[in-house]
């Protein structure tokens, strides 16, 4: 049984949460906290589905209002585990299998069997997919890596390491899971649904091959300058950039540049480009495999 003053409390703060609208104020202090804190900024155009976002968070706590809920995000002393849970919140997940299929096209037809008739394959050939969302984009590639390794001499020594990063902790314990519905995988070629997912139920599990070749952690995108350094030969961080602004996006790309092996490719968005940031477009060519724009780190840029 639910404690009866507890669930009028309850009540009480979501009536008063759905009758108060967030103020001109308040939108802008919000705004501002999430963006220092990942560097995902708010437009006016946004600022519905930003307040929706926030009330469902103040509902879920039963707390009374914006200014409260502000309160215990600035709390230094037990805010950071909400500010967490609020970034989150505000963040966009979507994702799907082989999203953007031309970019998984120019894997599979020419990077990919590039890498495997190289003699760097005597090394595992090391993917960070930056936003990696509820797993679907890292797990693609591991897939379209094991089947072009399949149809190469070197089947049998080549290897791919995954890193796969966001900064929401909630979608990582879901990738981490593996588990997906019909509607997840409805994309997905039925030689490689049947070939790499194991069906229980109404479900879809990845199998272990897959699996055992992500390393999942939580990394805030905004804080790249404090990370680890690592070097990758290939790194998506796609439909990121869009959600920051101009400077928070010049710095992510350094960054990004900074990982990146040099001979490396660079998959962005469809709606992002580099056009507008000459820092790191000189230090890129544009190739265009089909349809799909990836860009490749200049061997000089060591």
């Amino acid at each position: 049984m639910y404690d009866t003053e507890a669930t009028r409390g309850g009540e009480h703060a979501g009536t008063a949460t759905r009758r108060s609208t967030m103020t001109d104020r308040e939108f802008a202090r919000f705004r501002d906290l999430i963006y220092a804190h990942s560097h995902i900024f708010c437009t006016d155009a946004q600022r519905p589905g930003f307040e929706k976002k926030l009330r469902g968070r103040i509902a879920t706590l039963q707390l009374a209002s914006f200014q409260e809920y502000y309160a215990l995000l600035t709390d230094t002393t037990s805010g950071h585990d909400e500010l967490t849970a609020c970034i989150d919140a505000v963040a966009v997940h979507e994702t799907s299998f082989f999203r953007n299929s031309g970019h998984f096209l120019g894997l599979e037809q020419q990077i990919f069997p590039q890498w495997l008739q190289s003699d760097r394959h005597a090394k595992p050939l090391r993917i960070w997919s930056a936003g990696c969302s509820t797993g679907e984009e890292p797990y693609s590639l591991v897939m379209t890596f094991l089947e072009s390794a399949a149809h190469s001499s070197a089947s049998k020594t080549a290897t791919v390491e995954v890193v796969a990063t966001d900064i929401a902790p909630s979608v990582l314990a879901v990738a981490q899971q593996g588990i997906y519905s019909a509607h997840q995988v409805q994309k997905i070629p039925p030689a490689l649904l049947d070939k790499y997912f194991l069906q229980r139920h109404h479900a879809y599990h990845i199998r272990e091959q897959v699996k055992q070749c992500v390393t999942w952690r939580v990394l805030n995108l905004a804080q790249l300058a404090t990370a680890p350094r690592q070097t990758f030969d290939i790194i998506f961080c796609r439909n990121v950039l869009i959600y920051f602004d101009h400077q928070a996006q010049a710095a992510l790309l350094e960054g990004l540049l900074e990982r990146l092996a040099p001979g490396g490719y660079l998959f962005l968005g469809d709606a992002e480009s580099i056009h507008t940031f000459p820092q790191s477009a000189q230090k890129l060519h544009f190739l265009e495999m089909g349809n799909a724009i990836i860009y490749q780190k200049r061997e000089e840029d060591a």
